[in-house]
């Protein structure tokens, strides 16, 4: 209904500005003279602005009141639209609820559906969030029956008779798993005690079969040039028994050690002494390359006979009788027939002693490690760990050593933590079986 006021109103604005444009031309050729008229110029002022005055008085006031409102709900609309246009740019991408994509709800979603809803709208789907309740599946517990009926939801029902339900915990668990009865009503009969006399041999038996079974890498350890003097005896017979002693033959203390390592049943070897590379003396029962079959037996069974108690023996120094062929199958000529083993000290790399052994069929092994070379605790240290080191990757290993104080101190302190090394101590008899 305003739309021919408007006009009306946009059409007179259009006669003011043509007006005002033909009158200003009067204006725009005056500047170009040097004379300016301003009383003409006020008066065409004057005559515009009355002008325009009859215009307005012209229109109908009465419709003022509506222009402003109109006015007013139009500036409104266009705010509104500009708002709305900003929240949709704003806004994220538009959320569509597809039923067809959805899985089916499960007993937990029914009962917490109303916390979206779905509503259709002129085919449009819009999705509607409750802000009062918090978001996410809704958790409830089984419900337990209050009734008679004690079976949970859920669960298989057990029908036990009123009787069993009435039975305490303790009854049911033995009747569920009933017991000898005979067994509680059984009387104590007093036995005498007697000794259990338990066999020797079955005892070395079965400590036989518990070292066989054992899977732990093993180490023994010979203690030569033993017989000299009470100080390496003691000490000596003090290290664990599986340490085996080699006694020199013809010594002051030679006797006495072997008896005190027969009553400890200790390995004894006797220390056969033997020609060596740098023309070292021997002592009492050494062995020289220049004796001849007879003289060289007979020196070697004497030898044997002044050490009570051997089952083997081994060489002291020989660095040069070790490699003569002759000289060491004469050597295993004299120990076979008393089946005593022999251990090669290997103090020459070119020693035949022990493939001279094996073709006596006799039991022989050679030493693995010299401990004592140098006598210093951090070099008996060394030459101990590389003795473990052989032992775990070949599975045993044997070293020899000397009653040196830094020798007997180490391995006084040492051996009784081969436990936590992982490596078991065994006596030279189970070594070389």
């Amino acid at each position: 209904m305003f739309d021919p006021f408007l006009r009306a109103v946009k059409g007179s604005q259009l006669l003011f500005i043509c007006a005002a444009f033909s009158l200003s031309t009067p204006i725009f050729a005056a500047e170009s003279s040097p004379e300016l008229e301003v009383d003409s110029l006020i008066q065409d002022k004057s005559e515009l602005d009355s002008a325009a005055a009859k215009s307005l008085d012209s229109l109908d006031m009465t419709t003022e009141p509506q222009l402003e409102q109109q006015v007013d709900e139009e500036v409104q609309a266009d705010e509104k639209q500009v708002a709305e246009q900003a929240e949709e740019e704003n806004a994220g991408p538009e959320l569509v609820v597809d039923s067809e994509v959805n899985l089916p709800l499960d007993e937990a979603d029914v009962e917490t559906s109303d916390l979206i809803k779905v509503q259709t709208a002129e085919g449009a789907k819009t999705s509607e969030v409750n802000d009062e309740l918090k978001l996410g599946p809704l958790l409830t517990a089984p419900q337990v029956k209050t009734s008679n009926d004690s079976s949970l939801s859920g669960f298989p029902a057990l029908n036990m008779p009123s009787e069993q339900e009435a039975m305490s915990l303790d009854l049911l668990w033995q009747k569920t798993f009933p017991t000898n009865e005979k067994s509680t009503q059984d009387v104590l009969i007093d036995t005498p005690k007697t000794p259990i006399v338990v066999d020797e041999a079955v005892n070395e038996i079965a400590a036989q079969e518990l070292v066989e079974n054992d899977d732990r890498p093993s180490i023994t350890i010979i203690i030569d040039d033993l017989g000299y003097n009470r100080r390496g005896m003691e000490e000596s017979l003090d290290l664990p028994v599986e340490v085996a002693l080699a006694i020199l033959p013809h010594t002051p203390f030679s006797k006495k050690t072997a008896r005190a390592a027969t009553e400890q049943a200790r390995t004894i070897l006797l220390h056969v002494p033997m020609e060596n590379e740098r023309e070292l003396k021997l002592g009492p029962g050494g062995l020289y390359k220049k004796m001849d079959e007879a003289e060289l037996k007979k020196t070697l069974q004497e030898g044997i006979e002044s050490v009570p108690g051997i089952t083997g023996i081994n060489n002291h120094m020989g660095s040069l009788l070790t490699q003569d062929v002759e000289s060491m199958q004469w050597v295993m000529e004299v120990i076979q027939p008393l089946e005593l083993f022999f251990v090669d000290s290997l103090t020459s790399p070119n020693s035949v002693a022990l493939s001279k052994a094996l073709s006596f069929d006799l039991t022989t092994t050679r030493r693995d490690v010299f401990l004592d070379n140098i006598q210093e605790e951090k070099a008996i240290d060394k030459q101990f760990k590389r003795l473990l080191a052989i032992a775990r990757k070949r599975g045993k290993a044997l070293a020899i050593g000397h009653p040196y104080p830094a020798t007997m101190n180490y391995l006084a302190k040492h051996l009784s933590q081969l436990e936590d090394e992982g490596v078991q101590l065994i006596s030279l008899a189970d070594y070389i079986e």
